[in-house]
């Protein structure tokens, strides 16, 4: 048996609703995150876009640049609503494990 002085023992104290974290809260912090991995990742198509743009006249090249990036952002929307769709087919974890890779092939003894 310990003794406290003064205090009772955390799991008895009432909890301080401005530490206490919410769903909403943690949604948040979610999407923080997960904007944050966007940027981070978003760096190489930056770098193709003006890899493609290099040997253009400047006029063509913040054209060619404007058009690269609205075409990534369709083509991140799109496919992003593509996998939410397949997420949503039950089983389909199951179809994609019992599916072989194509790096695996059969070894000859």
């Amino acid at each position: 048996m310990t003794l406290t002085r003064g205090r009772e023992p955390s799991a008895n104290r009432p909890r301080d609703p401005m530490f206490e974290m919410s769903g909403m809260s943690q949604a948040v912090i979610a999407l923080a995150q997960i904007m944050l991995i966007n940027v981070v990742l978003s760096g190489d198509n930056a770098v193709v876009i003006a890899l493609a743009c290099r040997r253009l006249s400047p006029a063509h090249q913040k054209q060619a640049f404007i058009w690269g990036s609205v075409g990534v952002v369709v083509l991140m929307i799109g496919l992003t609503a593509c996998v939410v769709f397949l997420l949503s087919l039950p089983y389909l974890e199951i179809v994609g494990s019992l599916m072989p890779m194509p790096s695996m092939k059969p070894r000859r003894v």
